[in-house]
């Protein structure tokens, strides 16, 4: 059984801040917490990537250079904003705000049908593809075949974000959002492992699958990494080069087979891609109305 580490003691660092530890006695200690690696190219690899376009009800599909493919829409979208892109099936899952349903769509945009959203109010939605499941943040977290079959929940508490790291087959969330913010970690039965207290306020969580990182950005735009020793559900603060610049409203991230994060930033229209440090790329899209969801789709795939 994994520790329930609520109690955490945790100190952030962030771009050149100086960080504090916790000493064995609860005393305060300074430390230095571990550098990442800055990214070896300000290139992005070839990728596509679909973008939800809240205010518009349209998915967009772009290049990760930034050229526009296509873009597509349900049947009766309402305020569509989570998706997922399922790589088994070739299918693109998107939620359509609030009670609604989650419509199922080919790669190509063409639209398949839908199933009813068991979570309600879901934002965010991710594929596990080894195992074949989709999970729902909403006013709990949901896991559920691509056929809408709902496998597990857990409503015990509000989450603010969702991530996964299929790796470790950890599930991470924000609860108790505000002064109390935890990251819960859930195995993938759903089953609460335990949480550690975070600072800050984050109202984003992202698994960066290429260098082991959680990434949390902050209510007040300002981005934290992590490192995470599964066994004792512990995080360890990584400082970070970049400051991630420029983001307005921050809503949805995403991450490139490189390490790359992809943001879309919901007030200021665009998406907008930085390295593994915060250090700005390039901007895939601009001028969407509300970009929130987004699935990126490696070039590799059929």
């Amino acid at each position: 059984m994994h520790p329930n580490v609520r109690g955490l003691c945790l100190t952030i660092v962030v771009a050149s801040f100086a960080t504090a530890g916790c000493a064995a006695n609860g005393a305060v200690s300074p430390v230095t917490a571990p550098e990442a690696k800055v990214a070896a190219s300000q290139k992005l690899p070839p990728f596509d990537i679909y973008i939800v376009g809240n205010g518009s009800g349209l998915v967009y599909e772009y290049t990760s250079g930034g050229k526009r493919i296509r873009s597509f829409s349900g049947s009766g979208f309402y305020g569509p904003n989570g998706d997922a892109y399922d790589s088994k099936d070739k299918l693109l899952y998107v939620n359509d705000g609030d009670e609604y349903a989650i419509s199922e769509f080919t790669k190509k945009g063409t639209y398949e049908g839908e199933f009813s959203d068991p979570g309600e109010d879901t934002e965010e939605i991710t594929y596990d593809g080894p195992d074949d499941v989709l999970f729902l943040q909403a006013s709990g977290l949901f896991k559920l075949t691509p056929s809408g079959k709902v496998l597990a929940d857990n409503t015990t508490y509000t989450n603010a974000s969702l991530a996964f790291d299929p790796s470790d087959k950890i599930v991470f969330t924000v609860i108790n959002p505000g002064s109390s913010s935890e990251v819960a970690f859930y195995n993938t039965n759903l089953d609460y492992l335990g949480s550690a207290s975070i600072p800050d306020n984050p109202g984003r969580l992202l698994w960066n699958t290429a260098n082991g990182l959680l990434y949390a950005m902050s209510a007040s735009n300002t981005m934290y990494a992590y490192k995470i020793d599964f066994k004792t559900l512990t995080l360890t603060p990584v400082r970070l080069s970049g400051s991630f610049p420029g983001l307005n409203s921050p809503r949805n991230f995403a991450n490139d087979e490189k390490g790359d994060v992809i943001i879309s930033d919901e007030y200021g229209g665009d998406v907008v891609a930085f390295d593994s440090e915060g250090n700005y790329i390039s901007t895939i899209a601009g001028d969407l109305a509300d970009p929130w969801g987004i699935a990126i789709v490696g070039k590799n795939e059929p």
